[in-house]
């Protein structure tokens, strides 16, 4: 999808992949009087503008929901065009405009990134006008114009990168476009919601979601209700009355429209996170943990049921144990920020060493040593900034410490005799170069 300005030779143009990126839209004023008064208002000197627009979906009044923590990635491009005298095909490699005049045929590029030692071929039918080799640049217009040996044969442009990979190839008049036959011009039928008093669950649940998805909340609530006075045991209505409820923060009716249809569908990851969020808005941890690890079993709310688990064990301080939900949480959504600053705040908190003991069995056979009634500390930072961490002492049996650092890997492994002497702390060097 390009815009291209024939006055001062140069245009944009939108290049995404159809697969992730399918909508595409070209939008002005126009040119009726309404469109001009926009030109005065817009404008300092009465100019005019169009809109190049792309998305996800058919059209800009299409909405869908993302689940909690969730993320979408696509990508796209904006691609400067100038002085090759129109637009005709675009990928990541560069732009390209083939114009037929008369008996001449008129090509240029405008190369997207560097591409040494390139193969332009221009053939008119299987005879070839151009073929040669070229070292590319984005800041160099490549321009042709050559004779058409038969006009009644199409013509064909190939660009080829030094591997011999065809990087563009365009044939007069061939676009992958819909047929023909399958677009329908005109006005386009659109499904009209019916009115309150004809509608069917169905009915009441698109227009509730209609609402939801146009950011008119408290309305699609409501739709909710009147649909559920219809139809009360519609498990559809009250699941969505239920998750809205929750999310505006409608707690105990969150758990009035949920619990009925949990016990309709016990394992649903859905109903199970917003019951959790309604039970914890509620005040009572033990039925929010129970729905937050029913919801985390399930890959739709794993990475949002994981993080409220991390922060339900933080609250406790238990930062072992909340740092694990939260690495989960991360590893299930790594662009969730966060999950990744509660992380960095619980490991803070909690200090970078953990320190595991593995006793072997074995008491002590040697007396402790008087001078360390309470215990040795281990400094092995050699006076580098390091990180540090306290140690049970005595330990109940003779074993090992197994010391690691969650910032920078460091391990170490510290004996211990399980006597008043026992190592109490250990230091050790921060490869990070900062103290904690």
């Amino acid at each position: 999808m390009a815009v291209w300005n024939p006055k001062i030779n140069t245009g944009t143009v939108h290049f995404a992949d159809y697969g992730d990126l399918p909508g595409k839209k070209t939008w002005s004023w126009g040119v009726d009087a309404d469109g001009l008064d926009w030109r005065k208002a817009l404008s300092d000197n009465d100019s005019a503008y169009v809109e190049v627009q792309a998305g996800l979906f058919r059209n800009q009044e299409t909405y869908a929901f993302l689940e909690p923590r969730q993320t979408i990635r696509f990508s796209e491009y904006w691609m400067p065009v100038r002085e090759i005298g129109g637009i005709t095909r675009a990928n990541l490699a560069g732009v390209l405009h083939m114009a037929r005049k008369g008996d001449k045929l008129s090509v240029g590029f405008n190369a997207n990134q560097p591409t040494p030692g390139a193969s332009i071929r221009v053939l008119n039918g299987d005879r070839a006008l151009v073929d040669e080799n070229v070292d590319l640049t984005p800041e160099k217009t490549w321009t042709r114009e050559v004779a058409v040996a038969d006009p009644a044969q199409k013509c064909t442009f190939e660009l080829r990168g030094s591997n011999g990979a065809v990087l563009l190839r365009h044939t007069d008049g061939e676009f992958d476009w819909t047929p023909k036959s399958e677009i329908q011009v005109g006005p386009q039928r659109a499904y009209v919601i019916p009115e309150p008093d004809h509608r069917s669950e169905d009915g009441w649940l698109q227009a509730g979601t209609d609402d939801e998805l146009n950011g008119r909340l408290l309305q699609a609530l409501d739709v909710y209700r009147q649909g559920l006075k219809t139809f009360p045991d519609s498990f559809s209505l009250n699941l969505a009355a239920g998750r809205l409820s929750a999310s505006l923060l409608l707690y105990d009716d969150a758990i009035r429209y949920l619990e009925p249809v949990q016990r309709r569908d016990t394992p649903s990851p859905e109903i199970a996170y917003y019951l959790g969020l309604a039970y914890e808005g509620k005040g009572d941890d033990r039925k929010a943990l129970a729905n937050f690890e029913t919801a985390q079993r399930m890959p739709a709310f794993h990475a949002a049921a994981t993080l409220k688990l991390g922060e339900w064990h933080a609250r406790l301080g238990d930062l072992q144990e909340a740092a694990r939900y939260l690495k989960e949480a991360r590893r299930s959504a790594p662009d969730d920020v966060r999950a990744t600053e509660e992380l960095i705040a619980v490991e803070q908190a909690a200090g970078n060493l953990t320190a595991k003991f593995v006793g072997d069995g074995r008491q002590p056979k040697c007396p402790p040593n008087p001078a360390y009634p309470n215990g040795i500390p281990v400094d092995a930072s050699m006076g580098a900034p390091g990180c540090s961490i306290e140690l049970t002492h005595p330990t109940p049996e003779c074993g090992l410490w197994y010391v690691h650092c969650h910032r920078c890997g460091t391990n170490a492994v510290v004996t211990s005799a399980a006597r008043p002497d026992d190592p109490c702390s250990v230091k050790l060097p921060c490869k990070t170069g900062r103290e904690n």
